[in-house]
């Protein structure tokens, strides 16, 4: 018997959506089998619009037209779901036929989709505006991108599948409320996915997600991911602390969504080789950090880079640098 094995089994208590949760924390090592694999989930891109080739030799980019933004999601008392289903992202692998299989996918990062002026406190570098956030996927959408969730990417990886061209991924960090009122309306417009990576401990605050939203997120079709519990540096914690962080979220977003989490995000992109240990133990299959870049590999699927997107990058110089990963 592993060290592992013989840990003894603990118990945290966890506040979602006004009911205790009993979360039983096993340790390193230690968890649930896998579910079943399921259908990945993908949306079938349009046809593309104005070439990317004429945007790459520095000809004028058109603005696109967006049209009025839909009206922000209710916000009332409880933010109950107009129609809750079951969560579809994909469970992840935890093996690969052929570790040398590399991908080159983009992995935007957000945080808050939200008008600057009612932003709070939040640091202007992570505030998207909603208007511009919808020019960058109606732009992305007119030149032939489309979205698939990071878990469905992880699986792609895994199995050596290579997405379509002109696929990304669009994530989005903490849990923000906006991320249902004003950035779900604007994926859905364009028939986009995303991957939302929530703070568990945050879920009963106001101005973050309720365990409702996240219901309401995953039954339209968005990935539901762990960003630990209290937005924790997990690459300076050990032990108990750090299985805490990690498995304590992950166990939250099965029983909110009846799904477990399949990929997870560092907070402030702080990582360790412990810390992807227990990422992996826990049964998820990709981490992604800060770090700038895009490359998937199967040996650091648990240090996998992003692409920020911040107030200073407009929709125009977004198509430029996605334009470098268009393989067709």
């Amino acid at each position: 018997m592993s060290p592992a094995d013989r840990h003894p089994l603990r118990r945290a208590s966890l506040r979602v959506g006004g009911l205790a949760v009993t979360i039983a924390i096993l340790a390193l090592g230690c968890g649930s089998p896998a579910p079943p694999r399921i259908d990945r989930f993908a949306v079938t891109p349009s046809p593309a619009g104005p070439s990317l080739e004429a945007e790459a030799s520095g000809g004028p980019a058109a603005a696109p037209s967006v049209g009025p933004l839909p009206e922000p999601s209710a916000n009332t008392g409880n933010r109950l779901p107009i129609q809750t289903v079951s969560a579809n992202w994909p469970p992840a692998a935890q093996s690969t036929p052929d570790p040398n299989f590399v991908l080159h996918v983009p992995i935007l990062m957000y945080h808050r989709i939200i008008a600057p002026a009612d932003a709070g406190p939040s640091l202007p570098g992570l505030v998207i505006d909603p208007m511009v956030f919808a020019q960058e996927l109606a732009m992305l959408h007119d030149a032939g991108w489309h979205t698939i969730t990071l878990a469905t990417l992880e699986l792609d990886l895994a199995h050596g599948l290579r997405p379509a061209p002109r696929t990304f991924v669009i994530t989005i960090d903490d849990g923000h409320l906006d991320g249902l009122t004003h950035a779900l309306p604007i994926l859905e417009r364009f028939g986009d996915v995303a991957t939302y990576f929530v703070v568990l401990g945050r879920i009963h605050d106001p101005g973050f997600l309720s365990s409702t939203d996240l219901q309401t997120l995953a039954g339209a079709g968005m990935e539901i991911a762990d960003h630990t519990m209290n937005h924790a540096n997990v690459g300076r914690l050990h032990g108990f602390a750090l299985d805490f962080q990690i498995g304590a979220a992950a166990s939250a977003i099965q029983a909110i969504t009846g799904r477990a989490s399949s990929t997870f995000a560092y907070p402030s992109g702080e990582s360790s080789l412990e810390a992807a240990g227990v990422i992996e133990a826990k049964g998820m299959g990709m981490a992604v950090t800060t770090k700038e870049g895009v490359l998937e590999t199967w040996s650091d699927r648990f240090f996998v880079p992003r692409m920020r997107v911040s107030p200073s990058v407009t929709p125009e110089m977004l198509l430029r640098k996605m334009t470098g990963y268009a393989v067709d």
